[in-house]
C-alpha cells in the first residue's frame, strides 16, 4: 500500500500525520508492516487579555463532527457529545505558541491513544479547551479546527498488510489474492483496500509539505525549501564546511551575534592560538576574523556577547601565563580593540562569564589555586570594578555560570580535592551582594556539566563526580523558591562531563562529551514541561569529540571544534524545527 501524507499549514496551526523521517511526503514507502504511528502533531497559539501566553498552560483536546454535536476521540476518552473532556495535559507556552503530541499516552493526561476510529466520519474537527493556570474553569478555544487529510493515513493501518486477509498472504500487491475459502478475487488492488487509491492522494504542483531541515529525499524530488517552521519535529542534522573554516582547535569559545557564530581563540593541542573565524549558517560558509590588535593566544578564556561585540577575557596564555587583559571584537567593522588589565581581576582559566545587559561578570577559575574574587567590565567606560567576596561561595574550577536576567547563579565544580562540589551561590550585581544556593535536594556534585537557564529555572545535567563516576542525572533548580527538582533519569543520554548544552526555548539539548567508555556524538533533548528526554539522532552527526563548544541560532544548534584525542575544525547544525517545501 501507498502512504503518503497531505499536510494542511496555515498561520500558527499545522496538524500533520507524524511519520517520521522516513515517512513525510517523498520518501520512500513504508515498511510492509508498518503502520502510520498513532500520533497527530498540532501546534497551536493562545493568547490571554490579548497577549501571547507564556508559561504552563493547560490544554484539552477532542475530535468532534463539524457541528460539534458528536465526539469522535478526546485525550481521555471522556468527551461525549462535544463536551469538555475531564482530565487535562500541561503544555510548554512560549509567546503563544505550544505544540503537543495528540495520543501521545506518555503525556500526563492523554490516556487514549488514537487509532482509525478517530477519523471514520467523512469530516471531523479538532477541539480545544485552555486554561492558564492549575484551577479554575477551561475556556475553549474558538473557532474548532476543521482537520485535513494527513491524519485521514491513520485509517491506512486497516491495510497496512495486505496479508492480514482472511489469514491468507497475497499473490502479488497488484494481482490475484488466494483467500481462505479457495477461491480467488481477481485484480485485487491493496490502494482500494482503504477505499481510497493513492493517485486520488497525489499532491499537486505547488503543493506545501513538511519536512526535516536539509532532507536530501525531498531536494532530489525537486521539491524547493521555503524555510523553517515553529513546528517542533524529531530533528536532523547536517555538515557545517570546512572551506575556509579555523584551524582545528579545542577550549576555545564561540557566542553567536544573532547572525553569526564567532569562534576565537582555543589550542590545536600544539599550541594556543589567537585567530578565529566567523560562521554564516544562512549563507553557509566562513570569514576570517582580523588579527590585528587581537589579544594575545590563549584559552581556556571566558567570552560573552553584548548585542554588538564579542568580550574575550582571561585564560592560559603563552608558557603557562595567566593574563589578565583580554579584547573586544566587533564584527561589523572586523576590529578588535584592548580590555585593559588595570583593576581587573588577577588572569585565570575557565573563569565564569555572564552578559548582565550593561556589564561582562567573571567570577572563579583556576590561577594556580582556586581564587572566590571577580569583577564587572563596563564597556561603556572601558573599565573594571571588584565584586565583593562576602559571602561568596568557595573558589572552584570547571564549575557553571548562568544569568537569569537579574542573578548570576554558579554551581557546581572542582577545588582541588577528590569530592567534587554540589554547592553554589546567587549574586546580585545591583546589590552587590552573594546568598548561597541550598543544598537540600541538589544533585550530587560534580564539574564539567552543562547548564542551562529556562528562563524561570536552571537545569543542571551530566558532568564528572569524580570517585563516583559520571553520572545521567541532574536538577532543576528555581531560585524564586530556592529549590531543586530532580530531572527524569528516564531515556537520558549516558552520562558524560565535557558535553555541551543550549536551550531552545522549550528544550534542553545535549551533545557530545566523555562517557566512561570513551568519546561520543550522540546525545539528548529534555523538555522540562513534560520532565521527558528523546535521544538525538547520530545519523549525520558530527564525529565524536569532548570540549566543542556549540550556540543555539534559534532555530539551530551549531556546534564546532572539540578534539576526539587530537583538535577538529569540523561541526554540525542541528536543527529541531521542520521547514516547508513546495513541490514542483
Amino acid at each position: 500500500m501507498k502512504h503518503l501524507a497531505i499536510v494542511l499549514f496555515a498561520v500558527a496551526l499545522v496538524v500533520a500525520a507524524l511519520l517520521g523521517a522516513a515517512g513525510l511526503a517523498g520518501a520512500s514507502p513504508l515498511a510492509p508492516d508498518a503502520g502510520a504511528p498513532a500520533v497527530v502533531s498540532y501546534q497551536g497559539q493562545v493568547a490571554v487579555s490579548g497577549t501571547p501566553f507564556t508559561g504552563t498552560g493547560y490544554f484539552k483536546f477532542a475530535f468532534v463532527s463539524p457541528a460539534g454535536t458528536t465526539s469522535y476521540w478526546s485525550n481521555d476518552d471522556t468527551s461525549s457529545a462535544g463536551g469538555e473532556p475531564t482530565a487535562s495535559v500541561a503544555l510548554s507556552v512560549t509567546n503563544g505558541l505550544f505544540a503537543v503530541l495528540l495520543g501521545d499516552t506518555n503525556l500526563t493526561g492523554m490516556t487514549q491513544a488514537l487509532g482509525p476510529a478517530a477519523f471514520n466520519a467523512s469530516d471531523s474537527a479538532l477541539r480545544v479547551w485552555f486554561r492558564s493556570t492549575g484551577s479554575g474553569a477551561f475556556t475553549r478555544l474558538i473557532p474548532d479546527r476543521r482537520v485535513a487529510a494527513a491524519p485521514y493515513a491513520l485509517q491506512a493501518q486497516q491495510a497496512a498488510n495486505a496479508g492480514t486477509l482472511a489469514g491468507s498472504a497475497p499473490g502479488n500487491a497488484g494481482g490475484n489474492v488466494p483467500l481462505s475459502n479457495g477461491t480467488v478475487n481477481s485484480n485485487l488492488n491493496a490502494d482500494l483496500l482503504d477505499g481510497q487509491h493513492a493517485s486520488a492522494l497525489a499532491l499537486p504542483s505547488g503543493a506545501v509539505v513538511l519536512g526535516v531541515a536539509g532532507d536530501t529525499r525531498l531536494a532530489s524530488a525537486g521539491y524547493t525549501a521555503l524555510g523553517r517552521t515553529n513546528v517542533i519535529g524529531p530533528g536532523s542534522w547536517s555538515a557545517i564546511t570546512t572551506t575556509n573554516a579555523p584551524g582545528a582547535r579545542v577550549e576555545h569559545t564561540a557566542v553567536w551575534t544573532g547572525k553569526e557564530m564567532l569562534v576565537w581563540g582555543g589550542s590545536d593541542m600544539n599550541g594556543e592560538t589567537n585567530s578565529g573565524g566567523r560562521y554564516n549558517p544562512a549563507a553557509g560558509g566562513w570569514t576570517t576574523m582580523a588579527s590585528l590588535n587581537a589579544p594575545a593566544a590563549r584559552y581556556l578564556h571566558a567570552a560573552v556577547w553584548t548585542g554588538g561585540e564579542m568580550l574575550v577575557w582571561g585564560g592560559r596564555g603563552s608558557g603557562g601565563a595567566f593574563p589578565n587583559d583580554g579584547g573586544r571584537y566587533n564584527p561589523a567593522t572586523d576590529v578588535w580593540d584592548a580590555i585593559p588589565s588595570n583593576s581587573a581581576p588577577a588572569g585565570r582559566q575557565r573563569a565564569g562569564a555572564v552578559w548582565t545587559g550593561s556589564e561582562m561578570l567573571v567570577w572563579g577559575g583556576y590561577d594556580g589555586g582556586y581564587p572566590n574574587t571577580g569583577g564587572l567590565y563596563d564597556p561603556t567606560t572601558s573599565s573594571w570594578n571588584a565584586i565583593t567576596s562576602t559571602n561568596a561561595p568557595s573558589g572552584r574550577d570547571e564549575f557553571t555560570a548562568v544569568w537569569t536576567g537579574s542573578e548570576m547563579l554558579v554551581w557546581g565544580g572542582y577545588a582541588g580535592v577528590p569530592a567534587r562540589l554540589n554547592t553554589g551561590a546567587r549574586y546580585n550585581p545591583t546589590l552587590d551582594a552573594w546568598k548561597p544556593i541550598t543544598t537540600t535536594n541538589a544533585p550530587t556534585g560534580r564539574s564539567g556539566h552543562a547548564a542551562v537557564w529556562t528562563g524561570s529555572e536552571m537545569l543542571i545535567w551530566g558532568g564528572y563526580g569524580g570517585i563516583t563516576g559520571r553520572p545521567s542525572d541532574g536538577a532543576r533548580y528555581d531560585p524564586v523558591s530556592d529549590s531543586w527538582t530532580p530531572i527524569t533519569t528516564a531515556n537520558a543520554p549516558t552520562g558524560r562531563n565535557y558535553a555541551t548544552g543550549v536551550w531552545t526555548g522549550s528544550e534542553m539539548l545535549v551533545w557530545a562529551g566523555n562517557t566512561n567508555s570513551g568519546f561520543v556524538n550522540t546525545g539528548g533533548r529534555y523538555n522540562p514541561a513534560w520532565n521527558t528526554w528523546s535521544a538525538l539522532p547520530t545519523s549525520g552527526a558530527p564525529g565524536a569529540r569532548y570540549n566543542h563548544t556549540s550556540v543555539w541560532t534559534g532555530g539551530e544548534m551549531l556546534a564546532w571544534g572539540g578534539s576526539n584525542g587530537g583538535g577538529l575544525n569540523t561541526g554540525g547544525r542541528y536543527s529541531v524545527y521542520l521547514e516547508l517545501y513546495m513541490k514542483p
